[in-house]
């Protein structure tokens, strides 16, 4: 089947004309086709129909399938978990009102509150990003990045008891029944670092340690022989009370109808 353009200014019957002409040319070729040639364009033809008319198939044996996504807020950041809420009262006016008082935990915070083998974990995973030449970290609220230069090479998000690991690799170029990754990259917050890996074992911590080597030796970074830093001790447990007094967890109001 073929789709025909018309030049600017041509007349419905010249269209026409053309029109014929390619379709006498098109039944000419196909009767110097041979059966087998014939048979060989419908089975794709068909096959091709079928294949618009079916949901994509998932393979095990390919890291091609389609990888897990999240849902994503509108700042292209994943939706965060529910933060632990309470309720208290609160007097405005000679009203009293009931306020729910929700939780936004920090990056910090979220680390500082981690069991330990999270915190070890994290340590171990931000100790092996900065062995790497030239390689800066920085902490913002929501997670830490790890940038050479304009370069970003992965991101640390702590969710619940999971440290997630953000990488710029390709998810799609890694089998998936190895490392369980999830395609990040329709987030724009991860766009430079979609293929995401929970560390959550040992074995979850040495495939991490390999997949950084892979990302650093496409940006064609060297390992050094730097000194590792004990991260965990960094960050000690405190409740959330002392957070909330150093700003790394902030309490958000969220007012009820008056009580009295």
């Amino acid at each position: 089947m073929y789709t025909y353009i018309a030049r600017p200014g041509m007349q419905e019957p010249e269209i026409q004309k053309i029109i014929r002409e390619s379709e006498a040319r098109e039944a000419r070729r196909l009767r110097a086709m041979t059966e087998p040639e014939i048979q060989v364009i419908i089975r794709e033809a068909l096959e091709k129909e079928e294949a618009k008319n079916r949901p994509a198939a998932i393979s095990s044996q390919t890291a091609a399938q389609p990888l897990p996504t999240s849902p994503q807020t509108q700042d292209g950041e994943e939706e965060e978990e529910v933060e632990e809420t309470e309720i208290r009262e609160k007097t405005v006016n000679g009203r009293t009102f009931r306020v729910v008082i929700r939780y936004s935990r920090s990056f910090a915070a979220r680390v500082i509150q981690a069991p330990d083998a999270l915190k070890n974990y994290y340590s171990e995973i931000k100790n092996e990003l900065l062995a790497y030449e030239d390689v800066k970290s920085r902490i913002s609220w929501k997670h830490e990045a790890f940038n050479c230069g304009r370069i970003q090479l992965a991101k640390l998000v702590v969710r619940g008891k999971n440290l997630c690991v953000y990488l710029a690799l390709d998810p799609n170029a890694y089998e998936y029944e190895k490392y369980h990754q999830t395609d990040k990259s329709d987030k724009a917050a991860y766009i430079k670092v979609p293929m995401m890996i929970r560390v959550r074992s040992d074995l979850g911590l040495r495939k991490a340690k390999y997949l950084i080597s892979e990302v650093m030796a496409n940006v064609g970074l060297e390992r050094t022989e730097a000194t590792p830093v004990d991260y965990a001790a960094w960050y000690a447990y405190r409740d959330t009370k002392a957070l909330v007094e150093e700003n790394l967890i902030k309490e958000l109001e969220t007012p009820e109808e008056p009580t009295v």
